[in-house]
């Protein structure tokens, strides 16, 4: 979309960070509706959720020390495990949101 050399190698590490941080939000959302199939208080779902989410970022982390020609670093794990906490937090949001609607839905019946 942008040619101007420049302005690419300015946006890229943008876009890259960006991507990382959606890919493991897309994560944390498929943990925490894992999880919420399990009868575990709330406060389970969500830590167990970004406790996996921060051990798999830091395993990758760990991987790209061992690649040539990549480096890990703590600055990225703190990025993805960021991510998959937003991705926890806005879909235990939307969960409770259709709980509330379905328990309302009930009383009227």
């Amino acid at each position: 979309f942008v040619k101007d050399p420049e302005l690419v190698n300015f946006l890229e590490p943008y876009a890259r960070k960006i991507a990382h941080f959606s890919e493991y939000g897309v994560g944390g959302i498929l943990f925490i509706s894992l999880f919420s199939t399990y009868n575990w208080t709330d406060k389970r779902k969500m830590l167990t959720s970004i406790a996996l989410g921060a051990w798999y970022a830091t395993m990758d982390e760990i991987h790209q020390l061992m690649v040539p020609g990549r480096s890990g670093a703590f600055k990225d794990v703190y990025i993805d495990t960021l991510g998959v906490a937003t991705g926890v937090v806005g879909m235990m949001i939307i969960i409770k949101i259709f709980e509330m609607r379905k328990n309302k839905k009930e009383i009227k019946v």
